[in-house]
């Protein structure tokens, strides 16, 4: 078990209740993908589980991804079925992005577009969990790694602190050839942004710098600048949203001042997001 530094008595807890865990501790909160290659490389086993604190296994999910992983030995990467604790389904599988599903997203067109074969292009994620088989990619808080599949292709790539790493595994599997794939009958229940809450600034900022290192990994330098463009009507978009539901929505007042100065702090930041000009 890795802990990234909680203040909640999660270590005192560990140390405590299961004194048999191997417990890394770490002094400060080095990243999502960093984090999880502390544990990777003293792993023994032969499947890794990549399992986020905010989360419950659902009964017969640890048995029922052995038995898939087992039987089907040309998948690299598994991704559980996520729900949110009122049981409703939590977007699991992804696409990869494209131009097209990324201007979507930066522009928030995929919220009022209904999903059908002439408007697929522009969503990323399959909406409600109703896929199976092969996916492009899983989400990072419920995935299982065959160690084989590690060994080849590597671990996390420590260029991002937090979102897309998982994006950023998957894509280098697949080039490998090996396969994605929803493992079914696995049930994961999250208490979505729990963590996440406590720092809404920092994970506005790194939402959009981790799909930026994604984009500038993989993509050609001339969709590198279609992508930062779109970033920043993204970020005017928000802006004006955020500050509306600032005026507008007292309930929701702090939350979108927390959004709005994260917002602030891409706007000024240079173009590859190694510093920002605005504090």
């Amino acid at each position: 078990m890795v802990d990234n530094n909680s203040q909640d008595g999660s270590v005192e807890m560990v140390r405590r209740e299961f004194p048999q865990i191997r417990l890394i501790e770490n002094k400060e909160n080095v990243g999502f993908g960093r984090a999880c290659n502390q544990g990777i490389r003293i792993a023994q086993g032969k499947y890794l589980f990549i399992l986020n604190p905010d989360t419950l296994v659902g009964p017969n999910t640890l048995e029922n991804i052995m038995d898939f992983m087992d039987s089907n030995p040309k998948v690299g990467i598994g991704g559980c079925y996520v729900y949110y604790p009122d049981g409703k389904p939590q977007n699991s599988f992804y696409k990869f992005p494209t131009l097209l599903s990324y201007f979507s997203r930066m522009l928030s067109i995929f919220r009022i577009l209904p999903i059908n074969r002439l408007t697929r292009k522009f969503f990323w994620e399959y909406k409600d969990n109703d896929i199976s088989g092969t996916v492009d990619r899983v989400l990072g808080g419920a995935m299982v790694l065959r160690k084989e599949t590690v060994e080849q292709i590597g671990v996390f790539d420590e260029e991002y602190f937090m979102y897309a790493e998982e994006l950023d595994l998957c894509y280098r599997a697949k080039r490998k050839g090996w396969e994605v794939s929803t493992i079914p009958n696995t049930e994961i229940i999250h208490y979505h942004l729990q963590s996440g809450l406590q720092n809404i600034r920092t994970i506005t900022f790194h939402s959009f710098k981790s799909d930026f290192v994604f984009f500038k990994k993989f993509f050609p330098l001339h969709k590198l600048i279609i992508i930062r463009i779109m970033q920043f009507w993204g970020i005017f978009f928000r802006l004006l949203t955020w500050g509306g539901i600032y005026l507008f929505t007292p309930s929701k007042k702090s939350l979108a001042k927390e959004k709005f100065w994260g917002y602030i702090k891409l706007l000024f930041s240079n173009f590859d997001y190694s510093r920002y000009f605005f504090k």
